[in-house]
């Protein structure tokens, strides 16, 4: 399973979220969570960030709370928000349904 984190910050606010993203980084993310990549796009409004976190099976729940307290980090930045949501391969979602490929 992944979970697409989807970030928002003013453009002001970009060297903020640029030293609080530098000392989580020095971290390594538990060992049920893979990190693919981070993609920045400015838009008219300042910065939105894309994130997509490879989860191994069955750990979902600690990766979403894991997510939510890495995320929460931020909190001190003016103007950022987060979005996390599940992405669900075409399997999974149709194996939810009943349904085989």
């Amino acid at each position: 399973m992944f979970y697409m984190s989807v970030t928002r910050w003013p453009l002001s606010s970009s060297e903020q979220v640029g030293k609080v993203s530098v000392e989580l980084l020095k971290k390594p993310p538990p060992d049920y969570l893979k990190r693919i990549g981070t993609y920045v796009v400015p838009t008219a409004e300042g910065v939105k960030a894309y994130m997509l976190h490879d989860v191994k099976d069955g750990r979902e729940g600690e990766a979403y709370k894991y997510l939510v307290d890495t995320f929460a980090t931020y909190r001190v930045v003016e103007g950022y928000s987060v979005v996390i949501e599940p992405l669900l391969v075409v399997e999974e979602a149709l194996s939810m349904l009943g349904l085989k490929l």
